[in-house]
């Protein structure tokens, strides 16, 4: 049978970064959803224009939050 040459602590805090990095990402685009919609509401808008533009702008925020850490060299 073969055996990995990495321990299981090394799985364990590969698996926390990216479990942290994933509930980053959800909390960012969560918090531009969240703002988008509060504006929409405070301008009482029919289109919810502000929750629809600060969901994507939390969006690419993620995703260049994302590249950013994984680029980063450990």
């Amino acid at each position: 049978m073969l055996k990995d040459d990495r321990g299981s602590s090394d799985y364990l805090k590969e698996y926390a970064k990216y479990s942290t990095l994933i509930i980053q990402m959800i909390l960012i685009v969560g918090i531009g959803f969240g703002v988008g919609n509060r504006i929409d509401n405070w301008l009482k808008n029919e289109k919810q224009v502000c929750t629809i533009c600060f969901t994507i702008l939390g969006t690419l925020f993620a995703l260049v939050h994302l590249f950013k850490i994984l680029m980063r060299k450990n």
